[in-house]
């Protein structure tokens, strides 16, 4: 008895979801550009006639020329590369530390510390400290290490008043960029 062979069902992107972001992005391209198909026309046409077309030296010159320009253009694609601007490090980059016994992380505002974007975290397991207020003192204790990490005279908005200018100084004297290297 002959088996039947069972043909595994298409799937639905395929045929139905491809076609239809395809129709979506030429719809799209017609409204920006009037006469795409047109202008598209041409375009293949001027290149056609052109390869149709005799040329008034030999083909072995046509053909050395062609690669001296390819040469060239890859030349200058070659040093830009060597020698162009290396992206380095940019204080915008710098989003973390570890300051008086804690990793702090903050965000930017821009071009400024953003005022609520401070976090404590433990050094040991990275995990969110607990902060309490206590007896004119800040404590920021880790639950899961059990210890508290740091303790220090002022409420959390002195803290991070502090911790702001602290950042602002690393960042001004450019003392962030050897903890950056060393993480």
């Amino acid at each position: 008895m002959k088996k039947k062979s069972i043909k595994p069902i298409k799937p639905i992107t395929k045929y139905i979801i491809y076609p239809v972001i395809a129709g979506v992005i030429i719809f799209v391209l017609q409204l920006i550009i009037p006469n795409i198909w047109k202008n598209l026309a041409k375009v293949v046409s001027a290149i056609f006639i052109f390869l149709g077309s005799s040329v008034l030296i030999k083909w072995w010159v046509f053909i050395l020329l062609l690669l001296v320009v390819l040469l060239f253009i890859t030349g200058i694609i070659f040093l830009m590369i060597i020698f162009g601007k290396k992206p380095g490090l940019h204080w915008s980059d710098y989003k973390q530390d570890g300051i008086d016994g804690v990793l702090w992380k903050w965000d930017y505002d821009g071009n400024t510390l953003a005022a609520d974007g401070f976090s404590a975290f433990c050094p040991n397991c990275k995990k969110r400290l607990l902060y309490s207020y206590e007896g004119y003192n800040s404590k920021y204790y880790c639950d899961r290490c059990d210890e508290f990490r740091f303790i220090k005279r002022g409420n959390h908005e002195d803290i991070i008043a502090n911790l702001y200018r602290e950042i602002e100084r690393r960042i001004h004297t450019e003392e962030w960029k050897e903890n950056f290297q060393k993480r």
